[in-house]
């Protein structure tokens, strides 16, 4: 990026800028904006600008403070000059967007600069400022009754003004006795802006006083101000107005319909810079730019939105002194702190544990506490859900519950109607259309035509494109494949190529922690956008189609399926698929009719967590956890695990890794008991989460309700091996509850408990390997008993719950050993025993079936609720820590500190 000097505009552009920073107010109808269309950040449109600036974040943010923010943040409680900006970009963005192309109201390039300029900016401001002081610089100044006022109004002598949004009302001071805070300064506010009544009663508004800026709580005002001669006062709510003119609403606006409109936006059709014939709409001329530049503006826009959903608006505690905790200075850190709580709560869980080993037979009334409450990591998140006041703002204008205008004062030139209940739809699709497309995006400054035909054509003609079958193996500039028309030998510019993939991986990060948040974040305050990314699809194999579908670029399964399994290890990526498969019944069907595709690449990730993870952790990897309740939902399927049993993988070390040792033409059905049974195995010994056990036996119940067959020697020799283990736990440990259980007793119940439970699902799953006709396909299990029988199976035979499958498998086992006895002779192999056994299972009596015990005809579920979304928040969290750089998460340089 060059020195440090030479990254700020000079020149006229730069006073322009510091004009912004000065004391005078200057009006939005002032010429001066338009001097603004002049700045350009030096070196911008250069070849490496951004990734310098990714690898360097820190050198023009303190750039921008020390020129822009110190200045601005000091005078702008009584100019709004920056609330003033935010309104002038915002329509700077609507402008540019919708005007033709000869008559853009300025270059690209400053659209760009001013766009970075002001994410700057509002990184230092929620830096420094808490939620409440953020939401007053934003919205609330000027405090003047009118935006053309030359000076605050005046109040008469014996009142306090209270204002809010522009509202302002005068109250007797001092009041009387009896009269309470709330009813003095908040109902009758209330009464003026009713669309914002919720948030001004909550016990979170605070109020503000002029001029010293001094916040406290509506329940301390009466005390406080009677110590002050203060003349007005501000209500200062935790939660972005509803009332018309709310600035960060008229931004969320522009940048969800720029992001619509532009590249790998859902709202598109053909642009007649592009296709020549131009079957386009008159109505409106879209765009379908796929340059670097609209890339990098675009992942700016997500950046803004990242760092605005990072604000949190915390109730300090009381006599807490946050010098106590130097990693967390401010409380817009919160979450991230979150995510840090949740770690310190199951690192305490885990304490409990380690002290619980060591406490076996101790007693005491306290030990008897902690070990009911506090062995197992929870499911659910303790606590309120958090408050992201920006976030919910911005979902509520994608659910369609904000009606404002467009920025320029009219309904914003948009095909997609809040109305309709289409907004939410259209951009969460443009959010995943950014994942599935960032592997084009190298192409994109010469767009491949299959790319453009997906975009811009409708529906109704997908069948016809002769291109739809073809998919993206390998990212040729000159692949006549990918990019149907050019000649051969064609040598693209691989600057611009290189800069178009580093633009769309940057753009797919943002996008996909944006899309994380809106559906993690409290679904059920915002139930539309569940609703509306339920209702996504690909036409291709849903004909009926979503509406958004007959007006967009729709989602294109199997590379959106094909991106998020090569990127399962990178973080976010498992939360996704886990919200594709549990929240979009399509996406799911899609996968289960691909089981192919689909195992291969989570056992891969699955396993290799059993593996490399070998520490003791205080709770089970989220990351693992979503991975595990997507296959859960898979298996549900009878087709899905009937697929798994007839598609083989040529060598099982493509999922096991290459330090094992060969297992040839091994059954999916087959791979995916051999890890889950060795995750099970390392769950007991690095975090012992119940929650993670009893998702490890749902997933064996689905097996054993709709059948495996072919099962693999090594996947046989691993199920009796693991449940002859857990049958000699479960006669070992206690079976039962004590009324108070000491820790040590606790401890081992829990134990008990989870080697139940994962014993009983693996006894159904090898019962109805047994069952006609399926197991003629199941010798090489028989086989494997008859070698090696557990002697623990006998001893258990009596269990009320594991009792009927044990009788079943070892009747059977007695069965075939009779007709077939296995021989220690060397010259019979395993292949010709398991052909007499399939020889004989077709003589097996009818009268074995019933003792047969499987799992019951309800399959294995796992139903999405609100404590699960809390439970999988603070991973969305961590994951922007690890994909963003500090410019974007302005928490992450407190929390790596900590």
């Amino acid at each position: 990026m060059g020195s440090s000097e030479s990254m700020l505009p000079e020149g006229p552009a730069a006073k322009a800028l510091q004009e912004m920073t000065k004391p005078k107010r200057i009006a939005i109808t002032d010429s001066f904006w338009f001097e603004l269309l002049k700045v350009q950040l030096p070196g911008m449109l250069k070849p490496g600008f951004f990734e310098s600036h990714y690898s360097e974040p820190t050198v023009l943010d303190s750039l921008v403070r020390d020129a822009y923010f110190l200045q601005l943040v000091a005078t702008n409680e009584h100019s709004a000059n920056f609330r003033t900006f935010l309104r002038f970009w915002a329509r700077l963005l609507h402008y540019f967007r919708t005007s033709p192309s000869d008559a853009k109201p300025c270059s690209f390039s400053a659209v760009l600069s001013l766009s970075l300029l002001c994410r700057c900016l509002l990184k230092q401001f929620s830096e420094c400022l808490t939620a409440h002081e953020l939401l007053f610089q934003l919205e609330q100044v000027p405090l003047h009754k009118s935006e053309d006022a030359t000076g605050a109004p005046k109040c008469q002598d014996g009142h306090i003004s209270v204002s809010y949004c522009g509202k302002h009302l005068e109250v007797q001071w001092p009041p009387e006795p009896s009269t309470s805070a709330a009813s003095l300064f908040v109902e009758p506010l209330c009464s003026l802006c009713p669309e914002d009544a919720a948030a001004l009663r909550e016990d979170s508004c605070m109020l503000r006083t002029l001029p010293t800026g001094e916040h406290f709580s509506v329940a301390e005002a009466m005390e406080r101000l009677s110590e002050t001669d203060t003349q007005e006062v501000v209500l200062c709510p935790s939660a972005v107005p509803y009332s018309r003119g709310s600035v960060l609403r008229s931004v969320f606006r522009e940048i969800v319909d720029f992001l619509l409109y532009s590249t790998f936006g859902a709202v598109n059709s053909t642009s007649p810079s592009l296709h020549g014939d131009s079957e386009a709409e008159s109505q409106m001329q879209r765009n379908l730019s796929m340059s670097p530049t609209t890339m990098r503006l675009q992942a700016i826009l997500h950046e803004i939105l990242l760092l605005l959903f990072a604000v949190a608006a915390v109730k300090q505690p009381k006599n807490t002194s946050t010098e106590k905790e130097p990693g967390w200075p401010r409380s817009n850190c919160a979450p991230f702190r979150s995510a840090a709580e949740e770690r310190r709560l199951a690192e305490m869980a885990f304490r409990l544990r380690a002290e619980a080993a060591e406490a076996v037979g101790a007693s005491g009334g306290q030990d008897r506490a902690r070990g009911a409450n506090g062995l197992e990591p929870k499911m659910l998140s303790p606590g309120e859900p958090l408050s992201l006041p920006f976030l919910q703002a911005f979902a509520e204008v994608l659910d369609g519950e904000d009606h404002e205008d467009g920025a320029n004062g009219t309904a914003a030139a948009s095909h997609v109607k809040s109305s309709d209940g289409l907004t939410s739809e259209a951009f969460l699709a443009t959010l995943l259309n950014c994942l599935w497309l960032e592997p084009h995006a190298a192409l994109l400054p010469n767009p491949p035509k299959e790319v453009l035909d997906f975009l811009t054509k409708h529906p109704g003609d997908i069948e016809a494109n002769p291109y739809r079958g073809v998919e993206v193996t390998h990212l040729s500039l000159a692949s006549g494949e990918l990019m149907p028309g050019l000649p051969s030998g064609f040598v693209a510019d691989d600057g611009a190529a290189v800069e178009a993939g580093m633009a769309g991986k940057g753009l797919a990060k943002r996008a996909l922690l944006v899309l994380l948040l809106l559906l993690f974040h409290n679904p059920q305050a915002n139930a539309k956008i569940r609703v509306a990314f339920a209702s996504l699809t690909d036409p291709r194999f849903d004909r009926s189609g979503s509406a958004y579908a007959t007006i967009t670029a729709p989602i294109y399964f199997p590379k959106l399926l094909r991106a998020i399994l090569q990127k399962l290890q990178e973080p976010g990526y498992p939360l996704l698929f886990y919200c594709l498969v549990i929240q979009n019944a399509k996406f799911r069907r899609y996968c289960q009719g691909s089981a192919d595709k689909v195992l291969p690449s989570l056992l891969e990730v699955l396993h290799g967590v059993a593996t490399s993870e070998n520490k003791i952790l205080a709770k089970a990897p989220t990351a693992v956890m979503a991975l595990l309740l997507s296959v859960l939902s898979l298996t549900g399927d009878a087709a899905f695990c009937g697929q798994m049993s007839a598609v083989k993988l040529l060598d099982g070390r493509s999922v096991l890794g290459a330090s094992h040792r060969s297992v040839q033409e091994i059954p999916l059905s087959s791979m995916l008991v051999v890890v889950i049974l060795r995750l099970a195995h390392w769950n007991f010994g690095a975090c012992r989460d119940a929650f993670f056990n009893r998702t490890v036996a749902a997933i064996l119940g689905n097996l054993a309700v709709h059948g495996i067959e072919n099962v693999h020697w090594h996947a046989a020799k691993r199920m009796l091996e693991v449940a002859g283990l857990l049958a000699r736990n479960a006669i070992k440990l206690p079976n039962g509850s004590s009324r108070n259980p000491n820790l040590g007793e606790a401890a081992e119940l829990h134990r008990s408990r989870m080697v139940r439970s994962l014993l009983a699902s693996l006894l159904r799953l090898v019962s109805s390997c047994f069952r006609l006709p399926r197991v003629s396909a199941n010798c090489h299990l028989v086989y494997a008993l008859q070698k090696n029988y557990p002697a623990q199976f006998t001893q258990l035979e009596a269990d009320p719950d594991l009792g009927p499958p044990l009788m079943h498998v070892r009747t059977a086992t007695d069965w075939f050993e009779a007709q077939c006895p296995a021989t220690d002779e060397t010259d019979l192999d395993v292949d010709a025993q398991v052909a007499l056994l399939e020889e004989a299972s077709t003589r097996l009596p009818a009268e074995l079936m019933t003792l047969a015990s499987v799992a019951s005809a309800s399959m294995s579920g796992y139903a999405e609720t609100e404590d699960s979304s809390a439970y999988f928040l603070p991973a969305v969290w961590e994951a922007a820590q690890k994909l963003l750089p500090d410019h974007v998460c302005w928490s992450s340089s407190s929390t790596k500190t900590s």
